[in-house]
C-alpha cells in the first residue's frame, strides 16, 4: 500500500519507507503484548506510530530514507543517486560493518 503510492516519487527508495513503517507497527504491537502481559514499565505507554513533530512549531520533521546501494559516502560528501544530490557534512560518520539504510534528518532550527 506505501509502496504504490510512493514507488514514483522515492523510485527503489520506497521499499525503504514501507520497512521502516512495518518496523514501527511491530514495535508498537509488541509493547502491546508487553503491557498486556504486565512486562513493561508501568510509565512506559504505548503510542500509535506516526509521524515525527517539532514540538516547538508544531510541524512535521522532514527526512529522506535512502536504500544502502543508493548512497556512496567520499571524502566530505554523501552523494545520493537516485536524487543527484551532492550533500556535504561536518564531523564524523560512525560505521561499522556492513553499510545499511541512511536516514537523513533536517533540523529546521539550525536550517541543516
Amino acid at each position: 500500500m506505501i509502496y504504490e503510492k510512493y514507488k514514483n516519487v522515492l523510485k527503489v527508495n520506497a521499499q525503504q519507507v514501507s520497512r521502516k513503517s512495518t518496523e514501527a507497527w511491530k514495535s508498537f504491537f509488541k509493547l502491546l503484548k508487553l503491557k498486556k502481559e504486565n512486562k513493561l514499565l508501568c510509565f512506559i505507554i504505548p503510542r500509535l506510530p506516526g509521524y515525527r513533530k517539532d514540538r516547538k512549531n508544531n510541524k512535521r520533521e522532514s527526512f529522506l530514507i535512502v536504500r544502502n546501494d543508493r548512497y556512496e559516502i567520499k571524502d566530505d560528501y554523501i552523494y545520493l543517486k537516485d536524487f543527484k544530490l551532492k550533500l556535504k557534512y561536518r564531523g564524523r560518520i560512525h560505521l561499522k560493518g556492513k553499510q545499511r539504510r541512511l536516514e537523513i534528518h533536517y533540523n529546521s532550527v539550525r536550517k541543516r
